[in-house]
């Protein structure tokens, strides 16, 4: 992933200019988001933040997703990943999404080496945001957040190597109409300040 953790991934008829504004779109939340709360420390205020920062610039809430911590003592754990949606039409579409975001993030590959050195050491896969974004049945742009924390817990006399996932995120309209007033004014506060680096992934 070229040690990018902040990643979007594109549906192909989404044009140049969407594409565009997109990308200025997750990188001036990810901005605002971090200028008030650690992402690393604070993550669900973190993420409440950044998805308030969508909402206030073109993005209309849809529907949120939600798991409870998942225990990973091996790879096939990953299988039981159980996702709470509120608000959304097609859970099964959006968990096959969910299936398809760990796959292009490698986190089974990731797992797997983990576990397989017998848990030592330190395993962090902290803080990804991936951000598939599609064209819906209407023709307009969905825009889906899954905020990911895995971490490992070392091997101990009293218990396995195991590591824990959170999986987090939320459903977005994007108007591409509404975000145009923002347009110049968040491209202008871009210009200049060191970004988080922002990723692209096929899904």
């Amino acid at each position: 992933m070229d040690n990018a953790d902040h990643v979007v991934a594109f549906d192909q008829r989404i044009g140049p200019t969407e594409r565009s504004d997109i990308r200025a779109l997750l990188q001036d939340s990810d901005r605002a988001a971090s200028s008030i709360h650690d992402r690393e420390t604070f993550w669900d205020a973190w993420r409440l933040y950044y998805n308030n920062c969508l909402e206030r610039h073109g993005c209309s809430w849809l529907a949120s997703v939600t798991t409870q911590p998942l225990f990973i003592s091996k790879e096939r754990d990953l299988d039981s990943l159980e996702l709470n949606i509120k608000g959304y039409s097609e859970p099964k579409a959006l968990f096959d999404l969910a299936q398809r975001v760990m796959g292009g993030m490698g986190i089974r590959e990731f797992v797997a080496s983990w576990l397989a050195g017998d848990g030592t050491g330190e395993a962090r896969l902290l803080s990804w945001v991936i951000v598939p974004c599609q064209i819906n049945d209407q023709g307009g742009i969905n825009v889906t957040t899954f905020g990911i924390q895995v971490k490992g817990r070392p091997l101990t006399t009293q218990q396995k190597p195991e590591l824990v996932m959170r999986f987090s995120g939320g459903i977005y309209g994007f108007d591409p109409v509404a975000y145009a007033p923002h347009r110049e004014a968040m491209r202008a506060r871009l210009k200049g300040i060191a970004l988080r680096k922002l990723g692209c992934v096929e899904l």
